[in-house]
C-alpha cells in the first residue's frame, strides 16, 4: 500500500500545528486569523522533478 506524504499529517499533528499556531499568535499579541495547509512533495531525483499537492484548509 503506498501512501502520499500528505497522508502522514493525521489528526494528532494537525492538532499540534493547530495549538502553536493559535500559541504564536496569542504571545504576539495579534489577533489574525489563519488557516493550515499540507504540502505534500515527492521527489524524482532520476528525472530531477518534485510532484507537489496542496491541501488547502486541512484544519
Amino acid at each position: 500500500m503506498s501512501h502520499q506524504p500528505e497522508d502522514l499529517v493525521d489528526q494528532r499533528k494537525l492538532a499540534k500545528l493547530c495549538r502553536t499556531a493559535e500559541l504564536y499568535i496569542e504571545s504576539a499579541g495579534s489577533r489574525a486569523e489563519y488557516q493550515i495547509d499540507v504540502l505534500g512533495v515527492i521527489l524524482d531525483k532520476a528525472n530531477k522533478r518534485a510532484v507537489c499537492r496542496l491541501l488547502e484548509q486541512a484544519l
